[in-house]
């Protein structure tokens, strides 16, 4: 009875070593490394792929509003000046078609 007592608390300590030594350190370990290696990837990626992109986006449309909020002054004879001038672009644009056309 005291050598099966013996075996058990000899494979009950082999069975700890095994798992301290390859399911902790290797399964465990290994898992939570791939995880911070994925985490630091998929942040740099937002940070270049994702955030870049939109911050010079952000900036483009910045630089348009100034000239846009100037342009926008409320007064309608302002507007229609606009659309007068709007007008005749696109006439000037079609007799220009026209005229190659017609050459």
């Amino acid at each position: 009875m005291v050598k099966l007592l013996e075996l058990a608390a000899w494979c009950g300590r082999k069975f700890e070593s095994f798992d301290t030594k390859v399911i902790d350190r290797a399964a465990i370990g290994g898992t939570g490394a791939a995880t911070r290696s994925i985490s630091k990837f998929t942040s740099q990626v937002d940070a270049w792929g994702i955030g870049v992109p939109f911050r010079v986006l952000a900036g483009i449309v910045e630089a348009i509003s100034l000239p846009v909020r100037r342009i926008e002054t409320g007064f309608l004879q302002d507007y229609l000046l606009f659309a007068a001038l709007g007008l005749v672009a696109i006439l000037g644009y079609f007799l220009h078609l026209a005229h190659r056309v017609a050459h």
